[in-house]
């Protein structure tokens, strides 16, 4: 009888061993994929710091060049070019964290486009504003005009 007991009890021990262990396993491929989770969203919240500084950046220049062409005021000017002096480092910053897979020919796309707007628009926009022989900015000769029309002083 004790062997039998002995036998039972060693069964019963082995079976428990058996579920905590896989118990265990299961808690651990778990954990495992949590981590991998907490990963990718911590790479997915610095894509997206990226993305936003390179936006910033792209809204800094559009203001600095259109508060230029309008102003002349070189206030607006100094915003323009701190933002296109930043603008090569974001973009290859936003590039290589974007770099997986499918998203590093977007991340390539929007970087290409925003340069070409910086390169094509904005950089003779401005160099054309800055050669303008014109006196005075052209929101200060507009209201001149009007005053003229209207024939006031």
């Amino acid at each position: 009888m004790t062997g039998g007991l002995q036998r039972r009890t060693i069964l019963a021990s082995a079976l428990i061993a058996l579920l905590v262990g896989a118990a265990f396993a299961t808690l651990l491929v778990s954990n495992s994929r949590e981590q991998h989770s907490t990963r990718l969203a911590q790479r997915s919240q610095q894509v997206l710091a990226a993305a936003d500084r390179l936006e910033r950046l792209m809204l800094q220049i559009e203001a600095g060049e259109r508060g230029y062409a309008l102003t002349r005021e070189p206030r607006f000017l100094s915003q323009w070019e701190a933002a296109r002096r930043d603008f090569p480092a974001a973009s290859s910053h936003f590039v290589r964290l974007a770099a997986v897979r499918a998203h590093d020919a977007t991340a390539q796309a929007i970087v290409a486009t925003a340069g070409s707007y910086i390169r094509d628009y904005s950089v003779p926009l401005v160099n054309r504003a800055r050669r303008s022989a014109r006196s005075g900015p052209p929101a200060q000769r507009g209201r001149v005009r009007l005053r003229r029309r209207l024939h006031l002083r």
